[in-house]
């Protein structure tokens, strides 16, 4: 579709809206980081709207290197609730990113606004950051002439600015799905009342049924998805970024035995099944469990030094291609599948990457889950549940002699269609046709 605007007669003219942009680090803002570049390269014109003074767990200001000069980015304010967070419950306290679980001890007031979040705030808290982007967004949509615009969830708040600017431009409206909504594993460890998931229904059916195409990440969440016009395209992993980190590695020291887990442990992941598993290497000579940018509360700390003593370690949050050589000097690298209905179609932005790396991967939680196939499928390691300890057991100490005698990790297969390169050729396909 050629599109026409002030920048010259048909060049392709594309508005991204995503509350999560770099600076912004982690897993939210990957999938757009790695896919922006290609379709720059492919001619299209791409402008974002993102948050200014957003809440976002973590920076990562390298990521800002890597995009191209040519994107226009445009930061609308949002309300900086993590002040407010910390007013409330003192300075240390962290506004919950991936949890709204709330215990028994916790004080009435974070029980209480953790209510109001489930129950009355809908379809999330960044539904606050809307007025600003859609305001900003009529304004270069008109500016500009865009015609294509892809509004990117979570926050799924984002897909309601999408259906009022297809409505108010008759412009052809992508939803990008990275996470599910309704079923969202969040959602489903802590239902809100019946009204409040009738209006997240309501609202998914609508978001799903009006956009003119629905980008999913899995093949299961495609499936449960509402009806509407709907395609797989999945997140991949940056082959250039990958080969960097092989590079970069340190060369694998016959004495070394590191089992890493990457990125943040969320609610329904079992830190007990994976210290239990681990537990026989404890007093092996090189082995370390390394956990890198995961944030542990007292009780998971506590669950792995009574397993390992001191032979686990917490590495702060680094930078993305940081974290990528961490996995690229790993012997195995760990998945931690949450427990929850709708675990099947969890699959981790990292799980791309660790297909990428040479380690075997040891995935942990529930089976049959669409991780697990993409697993087997390109012979990237083992899925074990909770009943499976013995066995997880004997495959990492295999893992661990293998490492010893300094022979070479087991051959995965080739993984490169799961490459950004390759999932933004598909994408060009969709927007160009």
């Amino acid at each position: 579709m050629a599109e026409t605007g002030r920048t010259g007669v048909g060049v392709k003219k594309l508005l991204l809206i995503s509350y999560y942009f770099p600076p912004c680090g982690g897993a939210p803002v990957q999938r757009w980081h790695r896919l922006l570049p290609h379709l720059v390269k492919a001619g299209w014109d791409v402008s974002v709207i993102t948050a200014d003074g957003a809440d976002y767990p973590f920076l990562d200001e390298t990521l800002l290197e890597d995009l191209p000069p040519s994107i226009r980015v445009y930061r609308t304010k949002a309300p900086a609730l993590s002040k407010l967070w910390r007013f409330l419950f003192g300075n240390k306290a962290k506004l919950p990113h991936g949890s709204l679980t709330v215990g028994k001890d916790s004080p009435l007031l974070q029980r209480l606004l953790i209510w109001v979040r489930l129950n009355l705030i809908i379809p999330d808290i960044r539904i606050f950051w809307m007025p600003s982007a859609y305001r900003k967004a009529r304004q270069i949509i008109h500016n500009q002439g865009i015609k294509t615009v892809i509004t990117t969830g979570p926050p799924h708040s984002n897909h309601l600015a999408g259906i009022r600017l297809k409505k108010a431009f008759n412009l052809r409206w992508i939803a990008d799905w990275r996470d599910p909504w309704t079923g969202v594993y969040y959602l489903q460890l802590n239902p809100p009342s019946l009204m409040g998931r009738a209006l997240h229904r309501h609202l998914e059916k609508k978001v799903c049924k009006t956009a003119d195409l629905n980008l999913v990440i899995s093949q299961h969440l495609m499936e449960n998805l509402p009806e509407g016009k709907k395609t797989l395209l999945r997140n991949g992993f940056d082959e250039q970024a990958v080969a960097r980190a092989k590079d970069m590695s340190l060369t694998h020291d016959k004495g070394d035995f590191t089992i890493s887990y990457i990125g943040q442990v969320t609610e329904g992941q079992d830190l007990a099944v994976l210290a239990k598993i681990v537990r026989p290497l404890a007093d092996k000579p090189g082995f370390k469990l390394s956990f890198v940018g995961s944030r542990l509360n007292d009780a998971q700390r506590q669950i792995l030094s009574e397993a390992l003593g001191d032979k686990w370690e917490l590495i702060p949050f680094v930078s993305h291609q940081e974290a990528l050589g961490k996995m690229a000097s790993s012997q195995v690298l760990v998945v931690l599948i949450n427990h929850y209905p709708g675990f099947e179609g969890m699959i981790t932005t990292k799980l791309y990457e660790y297909l990428a790396m040479e380690a075997p991967i040891l995935a942990i939680g529930p089976r049959g889950s669409e991780a697990e196939i993409l697993i087997d499928k390109y012979q990237g390691g083992i899925c074990v549940d909770e009943g499976q300890i013995k066995e997880a057991q004997e495959w990492l100490n295999h893992q661990y002699q293998q490492s010893m005698a300094g022979l070479p990790f087991l051959e995965k297969q080739d993984a490169s269609e799961l490459s950004s390169d390759f999932q933004s050729q598909l994408l060009l396909k969709m927007l160009n046709s």
